[in-house]
Formats: C-alpha cells, structure tokens, sequence
C-alpha cells in the first residue's frame, strides 16, 4: 500500500506475511505503508479501513480481484 488507511482481510485463522518484516499480520491489523505483503491464497487482502475518506493506492504484482 502506497497511501491510504487499509486493514488486513483473512477468512482464516492464518494471516497475511509481511516480508518487509518478516511476521504475519492477521485478521484486522493495520496494513503498514511500503511494506511487500504476501496473499498466498485466495480469501485474504486488503480492505478500506472503516472512516478512510480519501483514495486507497496500492501496488500490485500478479493477477487480484476487487470485491
């Protein structure tokens, strides 16, 4: 994510991997800014932090959907 507030999205109990960091950011976290994140498997993402108002603006490598 470039700009924006976003929030990790997981359907289950395993999360998000921050490779910048080297952790996993599970189920609502916030989404830091200039970090590569890695989305092994369909049912995780991104999502709008709740209140955000301006654009989100991401980088994406690879095949996505928007839901």
């Amino acid at each position: 994510m470039r700009s924006g507030n976003a929030v990790i999205y997981t359907e289950v109990a395993s999360g998000v991997a921050d490779l910048t960091d080297g952790k996993d950011l599970l189920n609502g976290e916030t989404a830091p800014k200039n970090h590569l994140l890695s989305f092994p498997r369909e049912g995780r993402g991104i999502q709008v932090k709740e209140g955000q108002t301006s654009n989100l603006i991401v980088m994406v490598r690879g095949g996505y959907t928007i839901k």
